[in-house]
């Protein structure tokens, strides 16, 4: 019988800033600023959607994790943004690409704002990579303002962990997946969790490999509907990115 190798996907937390700043530098030149992807397209959608549901108008919006400013630059429809992000020199593009919208270099631990600063933020895939995500949940609370919005979207570890497309972490990257019970147990204490959905199904490992046969997928789909068939697989959380819209407590 073959069997798969089990691999360690996790990281080490105790990585040095200065590590993980020229890790997410490269993996930004040679990836993010080239193709964006189906999965940061779909979580920008979503972001969107949240955001015109609640009619946001001329909010103060923080971008945490802001990377090449993709998100930011559509983040202006809703007011005006900032963003920061740890790699110094992909911000600095960022600050050439989107020029309407600040952008920080530096943690967002040393973000030199009062508390409560923002109406709305958005964190796309960031959650995963910070060594103490207890004290990360706490910080952007402190920054959002009582009532604010937060929308976070974050790797989908029991997916994650089933995929054999994804590798060990690149050197220098922090990776600590959660899953969707350990997210609202970061959450509870500082906010009030409105929704949760998981996006993109992925997966060939175990029960993914049923979820995700093609052969399975196209005689389901052609009963009930592909893309019936795919909402039903995020509503059960079997997608690659949980997305969590929640408000400031």
């Amino acid at each position: 019988m073959l069997r798969l190798r089990s691999i360690n996907k996790g990281s080490r937390l105790d990585i040095s800033t200065e590590a993980q700043r020229d890790a997410w530098s490269l993996w930004n030149e040679r990836y993010r600023e080239r193709d964006l992807g189906p999965f940061s397209n779909r979580q920008s959608i979503v972001v969107q959607e949240w955001l015109r549901s609640h009619r946001v108008t001329r909010a103060n919006i923080l971008d945490a994790g802001c990377g090449t400013g993709w998100m930011a630059e559509k983040l202006l429809e809703f007011g005006s943004v900032t963003g920061i992000d740890l790699a110094d020199d992909v911000v600095a593009r960022a600050r050439v690409r989107v020029p309407s919208a600040r952008f920080v270099a530096g943690s967002i631990f040393d973000l030199d704002c009062c508390r409560s600063s923002f109406d709305v933020i958005v964190c796309l895939e960031v959650l995963a990579h910070v060594a103490d995500q207890p004290r990360f949940i706490e910080r952007l609370a402190e920054l959002l303002k009582p009532s604010g919005i937060m929308i976070l979207a974050t790797q989908n570890r029991p997916v994650l962990e089933r995929w054999s497309m994804i590798g060990g972490p690149i050197p220098g990257q922090i990776r600590r997946w959660v899953d969707a019970r350990e997210l609202l147990a970061l959450l509870e204490p500082a906010f009030d969790v409105e929704e949760i959905c998981s996006i993109c199904p992925v997966g060939d490992q175990r029960f993914l490999a049923a979820s995700n046969s093609y052969k399975l997928n196209r005689l389901v789909g052609g009963i009930l509907g592909v893309k019936r068939v795919e909402r039903l697989k995020e509503a059960l959380l079997l997608g690659h990115t949980l997305m969590v819209r929640a408000r400031r407590l």
